[in-house]
């Protein structure tokens, strides 16, 4: 079968159906400008998504160091023995136990949604398809994924992403935390979100440095922004979101205990604590300016606070002294010794937040 052509005239997901339903084997290849996508098939099954006997890095070779599945040296590792030993890149990763079976298959599986998520967003582009000869797999391990149901799928993502791209449309945009008293009981990739924008970071920075797929990144950014848990720069204006607000506001207020029976009531506070105890949300750490403010001394003991209500979740009681408080290189000027125990106390028993 001949296939070649332009993305204007004849659409991926139709590529795709006939592809299936002709049960065909080979690779179908994506570009558009500098962006390179491949797609294998083996009878009409989606298998992997590289480039074969390429030397150069697969898209799912990048995409498992990224998402911090592999480190720099395993990627060079499965890279040398691939270009040495013409191997498949899910033979080498099985050969060399960089990850199991089960693991590898839903990590694979998401990066086809990936994949086809942003290309099917493409009205420009060229596709050619060129058959091959299935080859056998070196550990008899050997995915395939139906077609038609990882388009269906795919195709969902797509209608969702087009309702976040409207309002989530500059990649120039800042990202900015709001009030993290709304954020309820946020999933990991929400506390990744969080925990990357504890300095204001670009939408298209957040897209290409994040560990998360593209649609976790934009359906968790955009339930955020909808909370008003984040500040998007020229974002539209948000649907909904006083209702939500006014029905979160109107939940009971739980109360935190710190320590010396002092009773504190935070508002919404104990939800960045379960954040917290997960071990994912902290300030980024960075470079300290020369000069420290009010704010900034201010944002260190509510720190201190909520770390020291993590480790009494965790272990029952309060630290005795905390002379290192996750984000911080170094305290603020002015801002009291938590590594002194009196000091601490008078912290954790200050009612005045």
């Amino acid at each position: 079968m001949a296939l070649k052509g332009n993305l204007e005239t004849f659409r991926l997901e139709e590529i795709l159906q006939l592809i299936a339903s002709q049960r065909k084997t080979g690779v179908l290849r994506l570009s558009k400008g500098d962006l390179r996508f491949a797609v294998l098939f083996e009878e009409g099954r989606i298998t992997s998504t590289h480039e074969p006997l390429s030397r150069d890095p697969s898209g799912l070779e990048l995409a498992l160091e990224r998402m911090g599945k592999l480190s720099g040296v395993q990627l060079g590792r499965v890279g040398e023995i691939r270009r040495t030993e013409g191997a498949d890149p899910l033979d080498v990763l099985m050969s060399t136990g960089a990850m199991p079976p089960e693991e590898l298959a839903h990590f694979l599986e998401e990066h086809i949604q990936d994949v086809l998520l942003r290309a099917l967003a493409w009205r420009s582009g060229n596709y050619e398809f060129i058959n091959r000869t299935a080859t056998p797999s070196a550990n008899g391990f050997r995915l395939a994924f139906r077609t038609e149901g990882i388009l269906m799928e795919a195709m969902r993502r797509q209608d969702e992403m087009a309702r976040f791209r409207r309002a989530l449309s500059n990649k120039a945009a800042m990202v900015s935390r709001q009030d993290l008293s709304l954020a309820r009981e946020p999933d990991s990739r929400k506390r990744r979100i969080l925990e990357a924008v504890a300095t204001p970071r670009t939408l298209g920075d957040l897209e290409d440095n994040l560990p998360l797929w593209l649609f976790e990144l934009y359906e968790g950014l955009y339930e955020l922004w909808e909370l008003g848990v984040v500040e998007v720069q020229g974002a539209s204006e948000r649907k909904g979101s006083s209702e939500m607000q006014k029905r979160l506001a109107s939940s009971p207020v739980e109360q935190v205990a710190f320590g010396a029976g002092a009773a504190v009531a935070m508002a919404g506070l104990c939800l960045v604590v379960r954040l917290l105890s997960a071990g994912f949300f902290a300030p980024v750490p960075g470079p300290a300016p020369s000069v420290w403010d009010e704010a900034a001394t201010e944002q260190y003991l509510d720190d201190i606070r909520l770390q020291a209500e993590v480790q009494r979740m965790e272990h029952g009681t309060y630290p005795l002294s905390m002379p290192h408080v996750k984000g911080w290189s170094h305290a603020p000027s002015g801002a009291p010794d938590a590594a002194d125990p009196k000091v601490l106390a008078g912290i954790l028993a200050d009612d005045s937040h």
